[in-house]
């Protein structure tokens, strides 16, 4: 690739700049604490309306669908997203001039959300399984989490992590990865063979995430906050368990009695943990909603991802003519997700998983927003009436938490007989992540 950027429509001089990789588009920072990957561009026109860029020299075929397009706003002082359009290997953006960046979304595979197409990348997430096999979990938005942590240890800082291949050794994990937590201390040092990090920790595993684009991220339970490697290479990760901590909790003061804990956990994909009393299992299924990073791989897919923004706002200008969406991408798009001009309207779903709404025949146009979630086989989808107001789907999901009776079955009681989510009074039940009030259903 000759790194080429072609651009057809009003008469333009395009000056390609530095490639990018994960550097600030501009010195001081990036656009909301986020850093754009691709490639940045200077557009300068007299003309106005659309352009057609051509990028078959920059991006390979495979990564098309992962392209997204920001221009610098000189009057807000940041970069704002482009709308574009994909007609075969060109994209139709509107062009007034300006500073322009091509952003390639970190995410690769088809099934998972792309919000390229509607916001800037986020971070790629993923996760050691049982089997040590590296898996996704979502596109999560850098957002979610605070600052990247300053204070990393000297010797990190000492350590150069950016010459060397990415290999992640993986035999040391002997456990499932889901839910575990808490880093206690980061040792590094470099190897002839590469740099090896060692994870001590007091209660089972650190999470990790991996950037595909060549960083390893480390979550830190405690603080909400991810300390970032950069690293292109070989990076040997070795997690210490204390497996002592395991026995003593098995010491015959823990019996493993399903009851309505496992069954809430299971509904957003938190499993208890072996070993796991009541106190520790609620406590985690709080802080999957204050602290999304610890959830599951299956409770940031169903509930967390749903969450952040995952919407697309379209104008329908003639509403002559039906408005089709299409979903190549595979997301999970229901008939109760899509609402004109914040109502909900009948809709015709699409083979692909997109969408038809047939025409209104009304001259003012409408505001079409559809919202996705993360993995089609969501088990119990979040659903909002026209009004925001959770629905019924919702309500009942999470009316076994609004429980007055012992919330545990067989011998073993916990000490709180009710969810602190309901308030005694009010009788009013709230979720930690949503602002909405539910009523409590009796």
């Amino acid at each position: 690739m000759d790194n080429t950027i072609e651009w057809s429509g009003p008469e333009a001089t395009i000056t390609r700049m530095n490639p990018l990789a994960g550097v600030p588009l501009e010195e001081g920072g990036a656009f909301d604490g986020r850093r754009v990957t691709g490639y940045q561009f200077l557009v300068t026109t007299s003309g106005q309306g659309h352009a057609y860029i051509n990028l078959s020299n920059v991006v390979a075929p495979e990564d098309r669908g992962r392209v997204g397009f920001v221009k610098h706003s000189a009057a807000r002082g940041k970069w704002e997203t482009v709308p574009f359009t994909i007609e075969g290997a060109r994209y139709r953006i509107p062009s007034s001039g300006g500073l322009y960046a091509l952003t390639l979304n970190t995410l690769s595979e088809s099934r998972y959300v792309d919000d390229a197409v509607s916001t800037f990348p986020g971070w790629f997430a993923g996760v050691l399984d049982r089997n040590s096999n590296l898996r996704q979990l979502a596109n999560i938005p850098a957002s979610i989490f605070e600052d990247i942590a300053e204070g990393l240890s000297e010797v990190l800082k000492r350590t150069r992590l950016d010459s060397i291949p990415l290999e992640i050794v993986h035999e040391t994990y002997r456990y499932e990865m889901d839910g575990l937590d808490l880093i206690e201390g980061l040792e590094v040092k470099e190897e002839k063979s590469g740099v090896i990090i060692t994870l001590n920790v007091t209660e089972d595993l650190a999470q990790l995430y991996y950037d595909p684009v060549g960083d390893v991220v480390l979550l830190d339970r405690k603080r909400s906050v991810m300390h970032r490697l950069k690293s292109d290479g070989p990076i040997h990760l070795q997690g210490m368990i204390r497996e002592e901590r395991v026995d003593k909790v098995l010491d015959g003061k823990w019996t493993p009695v399903f009851n309505e804990f496992d069954e809430i956990g299971l509904q957003f994909g938190l499993p208890r943990l072996n070993g796991e009393d009541n106190g520790r299992y609620r406590e985690r299924m709080e802080t999957l909603f204050t602290h999304p990073g610890n959830a599951t791989k299956y409770g940031i897919m169903r509930e967390v991802a749903r969450r952040t923004g995952n919407f697309k706002k379209v104008r329908w200008v003639n509403p002559y003519h039906p408005l089709v969406v299409h979903n190549p991408m595979g997301l999970n798009i229901a008939r109760e997700d899509v609402s004109v001009d914040g109502k909900i309207m009948k809709v015709s779903m699409l083979p692909d998983g997109g969408f038809m709404i047939h025409p209104t025949n009304d001259p003012r146009g409408h505001e079409v927003v559809f919202h996705w979630g993360a993995e089609a086989y969501t088990l119990h989808p979040s659903r909002f009436t026209e009004t925001g107001v959770p629905s019924q789907v919702d309500i009942e999901s999470y009316e076994k938490w609004d429980i007055a009776a012992p919330v545990l079955y067989g011998g073993i009681r916990y000490d709180r007989q009710e969810w602190d989510m309901v308030n005694d009074e009010s009788l009013i039940e709230t979720m930690p992540e949503l602002d909405n009030k539910m009523e409590r259903w009796s």
